[in-house]
């Protein structure tokens, strides 16, 4: 089973996997992670429409980065508890030679 998400959301593939094989492909867009310090300004998510407003200065971007590192590290160790098989792939990355060696089983 292959599995494409962002996982900002932690995943609990351990049942899963139990029984099939799981291959997590986590998606991002360098943007998500590496944000630049843009000033007070209004956000909205485009699936719920929830707006969110705040000064996303050079400290607030500088936490915000820490927290994706944080959060990517918890993802990666829920990952192979699970015995789950992942690669990251960036949107302006060519995905060919990652998912190559992901399904060789060299990641």
């Amino acid at each position: 089973i292959i599995v494409l998400a962002d996982y900002f959301d932690l995943p609990d593939f351990k049942v899963l996997a139990r029984k099939h094989e799981v291959i997590a492909i986590i998606i991002r867009d360098r943007m998500e992670e590496n944000p630049p310090a843009f000033g007070f300004s209004t956000l909205q998510d485009p699936e719920s429409g929830a707006e969110l407003e705040g000064d996303f200065n050079g400290a607030t971007m500088k936490a915000y980065k820490a927290k994706v590192m944080e959060h990517d590290h918890k993802l990666y160790e829920r990952l192979r508890k699970d015995q789950v098989r992942f690669a990251k792939i960036y949107t302006d990355e060519q995905a060919v030679v990652k998912l190559k060696r992901l399904f060789e089983g060299n990641i």
